[in-house]
């Protein structure tokens, strides 16, 4: 795994809105190294992991305190294999890209990496790209609003995100989509296919 954390000691934007921003940065980063048509893009899962084929890839951890805000990320650069019960849920740059693991410089990642987030954190107009590789946008969803004890099940279309970064479903109401800051998409494993197409200012031509 390739790992960092960094401390942001500045940030006007709200604490909801960061992990989609790395997570965004992350995608730029993987759909960099893929470097080739053909290869599987990276995708957003609202609101902190990354999936690539279906399967997760990253995650990524925001913690505010009074000393700043701070980012932890995760990347499953190597591993070449699974348990059965995660073999369906996760993945790795090595799988996934059809890699070996020596042919991937953790080091070099972590830095593609860290180079986006920069980039991105600045960029006033993150949301238009975060929405075009963001998973499931424009289907339908199943989405565990709130803690998982409420088993609060919203069904409807994945709109997009609000500013704030929170995620936009549409039951179908005549009062439109709702936004919801907490929860957690219900997946079936493996996921579907990510986007096909996304808004590039800053990826794969920038970063390799």
């Amino acid at each position: 795994r390739c790992q960092s954390v960094t401390g942001v000691q500045t940030c006007a934007l709200p604490i909801s809105a960061l992990p989609l921003r790395i997570g965004l940065a992350l995608c730029r980063t993987i759909d960099g190294l893929a470097g080739r048509p053909g290869k599987p893009a990276a995708a957003l899962k609202w609101p902190n992991d990354v999936l690539l084929g279906g399967r997760k890839v990253a995650g990524i951890l925001c913690e505010a305190s009074p000393e700043g805000t701070f980012i932890g990320f995760g990347i499953n650069v190597g591993m070449e294999s699974f348990p059965t019960e995660l073999a369906d849920k996760a993945t790795s740059l090595a799988l996934a890209l059809g890699r070996k693991t020596a042919e991937l410089d953790r080091f070099h990642i972590l830095e593609l990496g860290l180079g986006q987030i920069g980039l991105v954190l600045e960029d006033a107009r993150w949301r238009e790209e975060a929405e075009a590789v963001l998973w499931m946008k424009g289907k339908r969803v199943r989405f565990l609003s709130g803690l998982p004890e409420s088993r609060n099940v919203v069904e409807g279309v994945l709109e997009g995100l609000d500013p704030t970064g929170a995620l936009l479903i549409d039951p179908g109401k005549p009062s439109g989509p709702s936004a919801f800051a907490a929860g957690e998409l219900i997946v079936e494993w493996p996921a579907s296919a990510a986007p096909s197409a996304r808004v590039d200012r800053n990826g794969s031509d920038h970063i390799m």
